[in-house]
């Protein structure tokens, strides 16, 4: 038989990022079982397809990033045959590190056509060792749960074996180094300092060892009680975890401190406030259903402004972000950091799609925090936050989160106050949203926004424009102000009635009709100044 090699389920991809951060895994059973895959991934499977027998976990062994689970099948009692197709590793919960009933399905193996048949007790008796080689990664402290019964391999036998000679001979190497001249050969009853030996050599005469000999003796053999791992005395077994190893020899931070805030990638664009990308370049927006900072529709009757630390929001109704696509099903969760609540309604945070209303909601009153919901859906489409019902609201955003899973990594309490696990980068940020949205804005009194001619008539300009991104569609030319064109014969006209010639991997070309006079074919660059703008929307 050939089975695949082990995969995470969801469960154990989860338990092991816990593991990493200071949880213990603890290893409890492997189940054997005759089950068919089918279009169920691996990775959503909690339990066996079909399983029939539960084995305890016996030992586990530890090697670099990988554990080597191993237990003993025998199929006495076995009634009936079965196909042997799958195999599955299990671990306690740590929340439930007592209770088998919550035990997580860690990794999964399936043989399919290749399984093995194993007969029923009746027909042949079978014994087989079962190793599964699992990824542990960087999991500090993997553990067994033992079973009340235990198996002793002939290998582990013969290893104890060889050991217990070794340390014989060992004993007997140091007894014979002994001083001669503090063993006699009266027989008499061993006093506070003495230890009566029968010596073989001489004829089984009893002889009197000194104690303090012995204790030297044994003392080269044995790690004195007042050695110490990690600051541990070794007064009993020492389990080491993420909270008691540090960093580096350099560094005494602890494994589960370095890695205590860690974060997913959050799905959404723009959605750290505290530097927003703003390609339309307005401080405050408002109106009804209309774009304002980049990725960001405000809905109804909406203020949005850019204050310090943060966007004001204002009014009775929400601001959104649309996905491009409906979210994949999967568990999510979503959070919003704020603060400087004010009003008589609660702040909203709602997740939603587009036929079937809100998915999920929460509200606060608070002045301020963090608000933070958890959902499972294929149809979502949407994040949105804000208020309903009055006008005399406000509050500042300092940041929102979208991420799998069901806990949220946006931020964390330090002292009472909520602190952003990260900040992301402008300029990545700013790509993302350029693909929706491109903005040719001036910075100075002068920015060239691109080149070409003017039309053999002499009355447009025909201008290939460079994006630093490609537009994820067909977008539409918006003109605030007036462009301004230069020919190569010095002669300057301008306007402001543009239309899209054609979308390139990385540029677009536009047609703008011209007010002035230009010699028709000459070569001519477009510019525009600080007070205007050219938007190229390809937005949702």
């Amino acid at each position: 038989m050939s089975f695949t090699a082990p995969k995470f389920t969801n469960a154990g991809r989860q338990l092991q990022t816990r593991v990493i951060a200071g949880d213990t895994l603890t290893f409890t059973a492997i189940k054997l079982g005759d089950g068919t895959m089918t279009t169920e991934p691996i990775a959503a499977l909690t339990d066996l397809i079909h399983g029939i027998i539960t084995l305890p976990v016996h030992e586990v062994r530890r090697n670099a990033d990988y554990a080597e689970v191993t237990s003993v099948f025998q199929n006495a009692g076995l009634s009936s045959g079965f196909y042997w197709r799958e195999i599955g590793i299990f671990a306690a919960d740590p929340d439930y590190p007592n209770d088998r009933s919550h035990d997580i399905l860690y990794c999964y193996q399936n043989a399919a056509e290749l399984a093995e048949y194993i007969p029923s007790a009746s027909s042949a008796v079978i014994e087989k060792i079962i190793r599964v080689a699992c990824v542990v990664g960087d999991a500090e402290n993997v553990t067994v749960g033992l079973a009340s019964q235990a198996y002793a391999k002939a290998e582990d036998l013969q290893a104890l074996e060889e050991q217990h000679s070794k340390d014989v001979e060992r004993i007997n190497n140091t007894l014979d180094a002994v001083d001669p001249t503090k063993i006699t050969a009266k027989a008499a009853p061993a006093d506070g300092d003495g230890v009566m030996i029968a010596d073989s050599a001489d004829g089984g005469k009893a002889k009197r060892l000194l104690w303090s000999s012995v204790k030297t003796a044994l003392g080269k053999l044995f790690v004195p009680l007042t050695r110490k791992v990690n600051g541990k005395a070794l007064t009993e077994d020492v389990t080491l975890t993420g909270e008691n190893i540090a960093v580096s020899t350099t560094d005494s931070t602890p494994i589960s401190g370095a890695v205590k805030y860690r974060t997913n990638p959050n799905l959404l664009d723009n959605w750290y406030f505290g530097n927003p990308v703003n390609q339309r370049g307005q401080t405050e927006y408002t109106g009804n259903a209309t774009y304002s900072i980049d990725r960001w529709w405000m809905q109804y009757d909406t203020t949005l402004s850019i204050v310090d630390g943060g966007i004001k929001i204002g009014g009775k109704w929400d601001v959104h972000q649309y996905f491009e696509n409906t979210l994949p099903n999967a568990t999510y969760t979503l959070s919003l950091l704020y603060k400087d609540r004010t009003g008589s309604d609660p702040l909203r945070l709602i997740a939603g799609n587009r036929t079937d209303g809100d998915l999920a909601q929460t509200e606060s009153k608070d002045a301020s925090g963090i608000l933070s919901i958890t959902f499972s859906t294929a149809k979502s489409n949407k994040v949105n936050f804000g208020f309903t019902g009055s006008t005399d609201n406000s509050a500042i955003i300092i940041a929102i989160k979208l991420e799998l899973g069901d806990t949220q990594t946006l931020a964390h309490k330090e002292n009472g106050v909520w602190v952003l696990n990260e900040i992301p980068d402008y300029g990545e940020q700013l790509r993302r949203c350029q693909s929706y949205l491109f903005s040719a804005r001036g910075t100075t009194n002068y920015v060239c926004v691109g080149s070409g001619y003017i039309s053999v008539d002499g009355t447009e300009a025909i201008i290939v424009v460079p994006t630093p991104v490609s537009l994820r569609a067909t977008p539409v030319c918006m003109v605030n102000g007036i462009l301004h064109v230069d020919t190569s014969y010095g002669e300057g006209v301008t306007g402001n009635n543009v239309s899209l010639l054609n979308v390139g991997n990385g540029s677009l070309g536009i047609r703008m009709k011209i007010i002035g006079s230009a010699t028709p074919k000459s070569p001519c660059f477009m510019w525009i100044d600080i007070n205007n703008n050219l938007l190229f929307s390809a937005d949702l």
